[in-house]
């Protein structure tokens, strides 16, 4: 019926325009005694709270021209239209439909509304002589937009009902089928039974087909050699949605869309009485359905419901495991189409069995075959290769090479690894059992085979592992000469801190033997580890830093004194204990006869061997001061010391002259 209101609105907002555009009688050629007249605006407003703007909702008008109201210019669904005011906040109509108003301003008319509580439908009959009416009160309901037509009881001799129509015409083409469900007229309205010779209809039936014991039915009829629209489904049903029409009960295959538009002539028209069949959508779950894609399956298709997940999202599943079987074929995996997939050309999306899969929306697949002889498939045999008994699992794919070029690859695709190994991580598929490596990956695509292969799982160990920690001499705190640490196997970890002492020793680090000087991992080291290992403490004596004067001594006298420092750890040097006269200890070096400052007094550095370390000094600059009397060599000395903070000489003065000459 849509074409039918369509066509009557039309007509409507055809009939409205010249109401409210007044032809103004103006002389347009123009002149020197025209007077260009002068216009108002008149604006007509819908008066009600969201009202949509209307494209006509104002005009322009020549003053002192009268204009009438139309009901037309104002709309608003489920009201009737009292008629119109100037003051907005009034409730008083001053101009009811069909009154004039001369316009000398602009103005604003506000409409006055009052709701439409009920209408009336009028069903004629609208057969010849025998002209019947029966009428419908229909209330209209807050929360509601919709009501139902009455079913039609009339009968006519070699006709058929077809439905209600506003006109008596009897070839009308637009027209409501019997009870259907409409939006409100909001108005009295007049419907007219459409009869239809009956040799010249089909008779459609629709079926609820909601597996209930009493089929519920409703028939509709359509004209022979002519395209039609099916009507509208009828049919409703707790949490399912109408997905659309099967022509076979049982069938979950749809053939017609609702109110689909059938051309006649073509494959899918409709040439004699049929019963389509509703299927329905549980809106609970996303369904799955398998089809075993060949002719005389003794089970043509299987279903999966998968539950959505509860927050509307999509949701993951598993695909079934494919049950159909196909003489002299074997199965290849499924398809969107019921073609057998060929190249990676083809649109498509294909899965192999078992596949994980993201739904957002109901999903139908068709099974692919590949004929059973060696130029056509490849026999994939998967072990679980883990030294039990367990079943192998079977999967067959094309046979061929790589193609040279890349838009000829086939869909060949590994399927998912099922198997599971406790404290093991699956790494892919491997042609030999001893393999470490994996020579394909989970699921790998784009896969080619030219004979019949064994694939060997390939695991990675990732139970725990447990290292012990030999004190080798050493104790901890309550005496322990052992501990423990378990970690996952495979896996990068650190090392726990170590826990021992040994007095007069530092530890340098863990080894793999006992009797190892030198340490494989370092206290807190990363360690990724397959099984279980042992690691001994290994010890170092505290080295001796011997510190030399180098020309220096101590406050008794002494040239050397010593400093016992950790093992391979931080420690700060004691301080200095020499001095040499008239020079500036500036550091320690590792040579007696260089002057490179290797370490500052009082550094910390790390030593993991005895070592001596020699003084540096820097000599006072030396300034003589000669009497130059000619006759004796007097002379005096001035030291003046480095800086090292400066890392320059001091300033100096002169001293005051110590010398005195006879007669000068």
């Amino acid at each position: 019926m849509r074409k039918l209101k369509f066509v009557f609105l039309a007509a409507v907002a055809l009939f409205a325009l010249p109401m409210f555009f007044i032809s103004c009688g103006n002389d347009c050629g123009g002149g020197d005694d025209y007077v260009r007249p002068n216009y108002h605006t008149v604006y007509f407003d819908n008066n009600y709270k969201d009202a949509p703007t209307n494209a006509y909702n104002n005009c322009s008008v020549v003053e002192g021209q009268t204009i009438v109201f139309y009901a037309s210019r104002f709309s608003r669904k489920g009201y009737k239209l009292l008629g119109v005011t100037t003051d907005k906040t009034s409730e008083t109509v001053e101009y009811k439909v069909g009154d004039s108003y001369k316009v000398e301003k602009d103005v604003t008319f506000y409409a006055l509304w009052e709701k439409i509580t009920s209408f009336k439908v009028t069903y004629h009959s609208n057969i010849p002589a025998k002209d019947e009416t029966k009428v419908q009160e229909v209330k209209v309901e807050d929360g509601k937009e919709k009501f139902n037509l009455q079913k039609n009881e009339w009968t006519r001799d070699d006709y058929v009902f077809l439905g209600w129509a506003k006109t008596s015409d009897l070839y009308q083409s637009s027209y409501y089928v019997d009870e259907e469900n409409l939006e409100y007229f909001y108005e009295d309205e007049n419907l007219y039974a459409r009869w239809g010779k009956k040799e010249d209809y089909i008779k459609l039936t629709y079926n609820k087909n909601d597996g209930s014991a009493a089929e519920v039915e409703k028939s509709f009829y359509v004209e022979k050699r002519y395209s039609f629209s099916l009507p509208a489904n009828p049919f409703s049903r707790e949490g399912f949605s109408f997905a659309g029409w099967t022509k076979t009960k049982g069938s979950k295959t749809k053939d017609y869309g609702d109110k689909q538009y059938i051309y006649s002539g073509y494959n899918n028209s409709i040439k004699e009485d049929t019963t389509l069949y509703a299927l329905w959508k549980d809106d609970s779950v996303y369904t799955i359905t398998y089809y075993a894609n060949y002719s005389g399956a003794t089970v043509p298709f299987t279903e999966q419901n998968v539950k959505k997940s509860t927050d509307g999202t999509s949701t993951k599943a598993t695909l079934d495991k494919n049950t159909f079987e196909r003489t002299d074929y074997v199965f290849y995996g499924w398809y969107t189409s019921s073609s057998l997939p060929d190249k990676k050309s083809y649109y498509g999306t294909f899965y192999t069995d078992e596949s994980e899969i993201t739904l957002t929306d109901d999903l139908v697949l068709y099974a692919c075959y590949l004929k059973d002889d060696s130029s056509n498939r490849v026999k994939l045999t998967f072990n679980k290769n883990d030294g039990s008994e367990e079943e192998s699992i079977v999967q067959y794919v094309k046979y061929g090479d790589k193609p040279y070029y890349s838009y000829e690859e086939t869909w060949n695709k590994l399927r998912k690894n099922t198997f599971e190994r406790e404290n093991y991580e699956f790494k892919g598929w491997s042609t030999s059992a001893n393999s470490k490596t994996a020579t394909y990956s989970d699921k790998q695509s784009n896969v080619y085979f030219t004979q019949n292969t064994n694939l060997y799982a390939v695991w990675l160990y990732t139970g725990p592992v447990t290292i012990t920690f030999n004190g080798n001499g050493g104790k901890t705190s309550e005496g322990k000469t052992e501990l423990t640490q378990v970690i996952d196997a495979n896996t990068s970890t650190a090392l726990n801190e170590n826990k021992f002492t040994f007095e007069g020793k530092n530890f340098a680090g863990w080894s793999t033997a006992s009797s190892s000087s030198y340490a494989t991992y370092y206290d807190k080291a990363n360690v990724t580890l397959e099984s279980d290992l042992t690691l001994y403490a290994v010890w170092k004596d505290n080295p001796k830093v011997t510190f030399n004067g180098n020309g220096g001594t101590t406050s008794d006298g002494k040239t050397q004194v010593t400093q016992i420092v950790p093992y391979s750890k931080a420690t700060q040097l004691q301080e200095n204990p020499f001095t040499q006269e008239h020079a500036t200890f500036a550091g320690w070096t590792r040579s007696s006869n260089t002057s490179y400052v290797a370490y500052k007094d009082k550094s910390t550095i790390t030593f993991t061997s005895d070592q001596t370390l020699y003084a540096v000094w820097e000599d006072d600059k030396q300034i003589t001061y000669d009497k130059n009397d000619g006759a004796t060599t007097t002379t005096y000395i001035q030291y003046v010391p480095f800086d090292l903070a400066t890392n320059r000489y001091v300033d100096w003065t002169f001293e005051k002259n110590p010398f005195e000459r006879t007669g000068y």
